[in-house]
């Protein structure tokens, strides 16, 4: 926002004040008795100067944060569409009435003028007025009132912003409320209230990724690329995805040679001679052709082999960073339907991305937030579809924000990178996974780029399901504190941590989420 500020009118006045000391000192007519009475009337004079210009200054304060205000919050309805061109400026003036502390601003001291609504440049702006009485140095002036006045001018929806929704459709959200209702159905409605705030009158500066997770996401076609299938182990030295391979074969590494040190002796034909031969471990999920049994992913492992470099919780690309895993101990049958959204500015791809979504399975919120980070990751450009690739908001100059919408309703319980479990499923037991600590490593590298986290717990006393009441406490305790320290720290401006205890409480948390960050788009 360029803003210009001044007290106008005060210039004239002082220089008549000065113009008619002069006049007086320069005549030497007179005695001390008249001496006396100009040193007096100096003296009330320059006091009298002091506490008008004072006040002066004061309501040059109050104009100038109301002024701004009501301009940006125009500028903000604008954007989002809760006001339209012709109503913007009563809407303008109604703010700043609020915010000055009057009733009626055509019966008060202030006023504005030069209101001008500028949707071809995104722009609004105003001048503020207060009109005010002179009550000590207006005998002899000619005058007894100057004006105080502000000019202040928005630009608004100048950045551009990169939105990844993560949100959970494990088993739980099957569940009704406290209130009787439907929590996916509640889900689904105020996730596309948030798209539809965020996407309104964006001109395209706005783009949305959508990642729907349970105990591990399904990152469809395009994406599967990059996952290959892998045994379970907690570790694993994930290969480097290699394009020209995959444009030749279909399959992106070379499964073959990965499968190599699995080979296993065993016994042929009953003889007592061993030979090895390349039988897999049963516990491997691959098809013949070396590609991927579903478009299933889970987490990316730090590597088995000493010396490598670990890029678990990082963004690195595929290439330099090793492929994604797709770990056996998720069974086949337990991928879930609902497939990842990449950037996109279609509204109408991600509402029926978000109707498409069901329940099933646990919760592993590491995995849906590792690969949220992936879609607006500028790292994983020339790696996403030509049409969602991310920009890089750490460049000098770039004028691109990111965010994350992070959203639970459950305790993080299901791990595979780090987990010995052989089913990589801990039950309701966060003590038993590695889920929460990954989760927590995520979040800290995510917000060490600049990328804001906005986290919504849902009804996470409802989902904790133990007979112990002292370990379900400490476990709702635990998740609420892992949360709330995922989350970008609160401001005076700002809240990025919601806790939801309800269906309304939710669709409120979605809402203000969308209009904070449309609001933060103001240039100011």
């Amino acid at each position: 926002m360029a803003s210009m500020r001044q007290v106008a009118c005060v210039g004239g006045l002082f220089g008549r004040l000065a113009g008619w000391l002069g006049r007086f000192g320069a005549n030497r007519d007179g005695n001390f008795t008249v001496l006396m009475a100009f040193a007096t009337g100096v003296l009330f004079l320059t006091a009298g100067l002091a506490v008008e210009y004072t006040l002066a200054l004061s309501q040059r304060t109050r104009i100038t944060n109301a002024l701004d205000a009501a301009t940006l919050a125009t500028a903000r309805a604008i954007s989002i569409g809760e006001v339209t061109q012709a109503n913007a400026p009563d809407y303008l003036k109604q703010v700043f009435a609020a915010n000055i502390g009057v009733d009626n601003l055509a019966t008060s001291r202030y006023s504005l003028h030069n209101i001008v609504i500028d949707p071809a440049n995104n722009a609004v702006s105003a001048k503020a007025t207060y009109n005010q009485q002179l009550k000590f140095i207006n005998v002899g002036m000619g005058t007894t009132h100057m004006d105080v006045s502000n000019n202040s001018a928005v630009t608004f929806g100048a950045s551009d912003i990169e939105v990844a929704m993560v949100l959970d459709v494990t088993g739980s959200m099957d569940w009704d409320d406290a209130n009787g209702d439907h929590k996916m159905t509640s889900l689904k409605a105020a996730a596309k209230n948030a798209v539809d705030k965020l996407l309104k009158n964006s001109r395209g500066a706005v783009k949305i990724s959508l990642v729907p997770y349970s105990q591990s996401v399904n990152v469809g076609s395009f994406l599967s690329r990059y996952v290959y299938a892998d045994y379970l182990e907690p570790k694993s030295d994930a290969p480097a995805y290699d394009a020209a391979l995959f444009n030749s074969t279909g399959v992106g590494y070379d499964y073959a040679a990965f499968q190599q040190p699995y080979k296993v002796r065993r016994w042929r034909n009953g003889r007592r001679r061993r030979v090895c031969t390349n039988v897999l471990p049963s516990d491997f999920r691959v098809e013949s052709d070396g590609t991927n049994v579903d478009y299933c992913a889970t987490d990316r492992k730090a590597p088995d082999t000493g010396g490598r470099t670990s890029y678990q919780f990082t963004d690195e690309n595929p290439v330099r960073g090793g492929m994604i895993s797709r770990d056996s101990r998720l069974s086949e049958g337990s991928c879930i339907s609902e497939k990842i959204v990449t950037l996109t500015t279609n509204k109408r791809d991600l509402d029926r991305a978000i109707d498409r979504m069901g329940t099933n399975g646990g919760t592993a919120g590491h995995i849906g937030l590792q690969w949220a980070w992936y879609t607006i990751s500028h790292k994983w450009r020339d790696y996403l579809p030509a049409t969602s690739r991310p920009g890089d908001h750490m460049a000098s100059g770039s004028d691109l924000n990111k965010y994350i919408i992070f959203m639970t309703d459950g305790v993080f319980n299901t791990a595979y990178a780090g987990n010995s479990t052989r089913n990589g499923w801990t039950g309701h037991n966060p003590a038993r996974s590695q889920s929460p600590q990954h989760t927590s490593d995520f979040c800290r590298a995510i917000k060490q780029q600049n990328i804001k986290i906005f986290v919504v717990g849902f009804d996470l006393d409802e989902t904790v399901a133990d007979s112990n009441p002292d370990l379900r406490r400490s476990w709702i305790r635990d998740a609420q504190t892992l949360l709330r320290n995922c989350a970008t720290p609160d401001t005076n401006r700002v809240t990025y941590f919601y806790k939801a205890d309800d269906s309304a409480q939710l669709t409120a948390a979605f809402e203000n989420i969308a209009q904070t960050i449309r609001s933060l788009r103001l240039t100011h």
